[in-house]
């Protein structure tokens, strides 16, 4: 082990990096990729293990030193109570980085507590809102960020000018690199929680959760030009 980076406690509140990291290099310089659940995203310097930078990305509503106060016992929370992002939320599925940017899915799904003890919240997944961030890897500043209105659980893939995910109801969608703006979308025959796939001018979709009792999991292919 040359390096290790331990965020908790004085970062995000929420530490599952349950995501593939990204090896990247800007301006020369080698770099790793991180982002959590508790909705931050990391770049780390990949000889040393410096911390660049980190940003915040979606909604957080008032809970991100939870943890930490509650280890300080100073936590006093009155219930019922909201975390956004909650545990299905933040930063849920795998970023892309191309030409020194990275391309990040945020879940915007807030998840609520009945009890100060109780150990799972409720979330309404069909309520949950969606959202893609582009983010300069030298600095860590945002670019841009397209609000969308399912949760995104299909990982972001970049191709050429555009990046492109699903939604959890479904929806198949392309974004420009440049700006953010919606330029395609399809309608998947289920809700997808997959990452694409692209080879040639063949784009592989899996749709795998039926939402309704007619669906079923299937998986779907487009090709450039028909």
């Amino acid at each position: 082990m040359e390096w290790y980076y331990q965020a908790f406690p004085n970062d995000f509140h929420d530490w599952d990096l349950q995501i593939s990291p990204i090896y990247t290099t800007v301006a020369g310089r080698p770099v790793v990729l991180a982002a959590c659940k508790g909705g931050g995203v990391f770049a780390f310097d990949a000889v040393s293990g410096q911390l660049l930078w980190k940003t915040s990305v979606g909604i957080h509503n008032g809970h991100d030193d939870d943890d930490q106060l509650a280890l300080d016992g100073t936590l006093h929370l009155q219930t019922p109570y909201t975390l956004e992002p909650g545990e299905a939320g933040g930063v849920e599925t795998n970023m892309a980085a191309a030409d020194g940017v990275v391309y990040v899915l945020v879940d915007n799904l807030p998840e609520t507590f009945a009890t100060a003890t109780a150990p799972v919240g409720t979330s309404n997944f069909f309520q949950g809102k969606g959202e893609m961030v582009a983010i300069d890897i030298a600095t860590g500043k945002p670019l841009w960020a397209t609000q969308l209105p399912q949760l995104l659980f299909g990982g972001a893939t970049v191709s050429n000018d555009l990046v492109l995910t699903t939604m959890f109801t479904g929806e198949l969608i392309a974004l420009s690199r440049q700006d953010g703006s919606v330029v395609w979308t399809a309608q998947l025959p289920a809700g997808s929680n997959a990452t694409l796939a692209i080879v040639g001018n063949t784009l592989l979709a899996g749709a795998g959760i039926p939402l309704t009792a007619t669906q079923h999991p299937v998986v779907v292919a487009y090709r450039l030009g028909t």
